[in-house]
């Protein structure tokens, strides 16, 4: 009789998992939203799909028809909780950073080399119109036309709203705006490491300069204050440093919690475990330890309530 027992609950674990493998199968994934996070989100499900060929899922980019059956919203900003429709819930995935930049031809470039920007100097640059005393302007900001991800971190980071932001307005995305600095040799901006840096050779893009950060606010750039020569000494400074200057923000992902979806929770623990080691490649932050932690019990309360 024990040896029976023993059997028929074998036999229910494994018909259980059978059935589980089934319905992840039958289940689609289908994420859209803030563009500049597409290469990492790309990037996760490519490895994904490696160990779990079995699950449908695919990024469904703004705009394409698929992105209206889309059951993951990402956003690169910080999700407000009463924005959500009832019964959505948001898990953080990975972190990002941004810098002050100009191109590379710039006045201030020379201006900051060696003593930093300070928030006055953020204050001044980005958040107010500047009146320059000479007959040629100094700079020129640009910024999004778009209330999207970046630009509201951005400001956010410094005490200021979207609103705030001072600047031409530029149309298109964080490439657009990437672009119109380049093609101004008084523009200055701000953008996310990943468009910044060449993900493959880590240096700066062509044309484009950092405009360093003072992080001990004492009115020069120190030994370690110039981090900025590659993208991995950027990442490692941004991760191991509390200041902040240092402006950084969450890539989220939002879905429903009523509704059941293994495929959507395999994986969102998939990225919070294997995924995490593809963020640097792409110009991504890792979490430390406790951060992870939350956000993998973030995702486990979400499966409770189901």
């Amino acid at each position: 009789m024990k040896k029976l027992t023993i059997i028929l609950f074998i036999a229910s674990v494994l018909l259980g998992k059978i059935l589980q493998a089934q319905s992840i199968s039958e289940q689609k994934v289908i994420l859209t939203g803030t563009r500049f996070t597409y290469p990492i989100i790309e990037k996760w499900i490519a490895e994904f799909k490696k160990t779990h060929p079995s699950v449908s899922i695919k990024l469904a980019p703004l705009g394409s028809p698929a992105a209206d059956s889309a059951n993951i919203r990402i956003s690169g900003q910080d999700v407000i909780e009463k924005n959500l429709n009832p019964g959505e819930t948001h898990v953080a995935l990975a972190k990002y950073g941004l810098l002050a930049i100009a191109n590379a031809k710039s006045p201030l470039v020379n201006s900051y080399k060696n003593k930093g920007l300070q928030e006055s100097d953020i204050n001044k640059l980005f958040f107010m119109d500047h009146i320059s005393t000479t007959k040629e302007k100094e700079y020129v900001v640009y910024t999004r036309e778009q209330k999207s991800c970046a630009p509201v971190s951005f400001a956010s980071s410094y005490g200021h709203t979207f609103e705030e932001l001072a600047g031409t307005k530029v149309k298109g995305d964080d490439k657009a705006l990437l672009n119109a600095l380049r093609a101004d040799s008084l523009g200055i901006s701000y953008n996310n490491l990943g468009y910044v840096y060449d993900v493959k050779t880590r240096k700066l893009v062509e044309g484009v300069s950092v405009l360093p950060f003072d992080l001990n606010h004492n009115g020069r750039i120190d030994a370690d204050e110039k981090f900025y020569n590659t993208l991995d000494e950027v990442i490692a400074k941004y991760e191991t440093t509390a200041n902040k200057l240092l402006a950084t923000e969450e890539v989220s992902v939002i879905y429903s919690t009523t509704k059941s979806n293994a495929a959507i929770d395999l994986f969102l623990n998939w990225v919070l475990t294997d995924g995490q080691k593809f963020n640097h490649e792409l110009g991504f932050l890792n979490f430390n330890a406790g951060e992870l932690d939350q956000q993998k019990l973030t995702v486990k309360n979400s499966n409770s309530s189901k």
